[in-house]
């Protein structure tokens, strides 16, 4: 009973020495109250925060793709407003009521690749025999002419132009000694060949130029045939040379 006694009189000693140490310990100094400021009523509360700052985006380099070098006999580009065109010429006819080949030299201007004017010399291929002279000597009929050219390109596509245009000159026909190619008689002629043509693009430089027409004839009275049996439908054929 005694050590019972001394052991919970020892733990009430304890007890009440803590406690007297924490009532005799001084009490923490109170920390001053946050004083709230009126709100500036010119500084709407619900105004958002300012966004961070963003960093420039990585820059993006693309791939150009650069067009393919074009070799220098190809010409300029784009084209010039004036330019060239020429090569050789052979028209599929008839002449006399017989078939007839002409063969010959164009070229001239185009403007804007859309008129042309220039100049074209044809001469027969092929005289046809005409019968006799007077006296039975054997004759054929030669003919020729030269001629202004001019043509208007009314449509076009990518690799075709359609054009209406002719020729308007004058030339000659002949009937002449087949022997030595003097003439018996000779008169002089206007000629006139409208017609439709399509000039395709085989390359930057050069194109073919087909086309169907009539060539029309008015000759001064001769032994020779007349106007109506020295003009007849045509079809021609030329090479050109230029800038298309």
């Amino acid at each position: 009973m005694t050590s019972w006694a001394a052991y919970f009189g020892a733990s009430m000693f304890c007890a009440t020495y803590c406690l007297a140490l924490q009532l005799l310990a001084p009490e923490p100094e109170a920390e001053p109250e946050a004083v709230t400021e009126p709100a500036d009523p010119e500084v709407d509360e619900a105004a958002p925060a300012p966004a961070p700052a963003l960093e420039p985006a990585p820059a993006v380099t693309r791939a150009v793709r650069s067009e393919p070098s074009r070799p220098k006999w190809w010409g300029p580009y784009p084209r010039p407003k004036l330019s060239g065109f020429g090569g050789p010429i052979l028209q599929l006819t008839g002449l006399d009521r017989k078939f007839a080949a002409m063969v010959g030299l164009g070229g001239g201007l185009m403007i804007r690749r859309r008129v042309s004017v220039g100049a074209a010399a044809l001469w027969l291929l092929n005289p046809s025999e005409a019968g006799t002279t007077s006296v039975g000597a054997p004759q054929r009929l030669n003919f020729n002419f030269g001629a202004l050219l001019l043509s208007v390109v009314f449509a076009r596509t990518k690799q075709v132009d359609f054009v209406v245009g002719g020729l308007v000159g004058g030339g000659g026909a002949c009937l002449q000694n087949p022997e030595n190619g003097s003439c018996y008689a000779r008169t002089a002629m206007f000629v006139g060949q409208p017609g439709l043509a399509a000039h395709i693009k085989l390359a930057p430089i050069v194109r073919l130029a087909v086309g169907l027409g009539y060539r029309f004839v008015a000759a001064r009275a001769w032994t020779g045939p007349n106007s109506g049996r020295l003009g007849a439908p045509v079809g021609s054929v030329m090479l050109e040379f230029g800038l298309f």
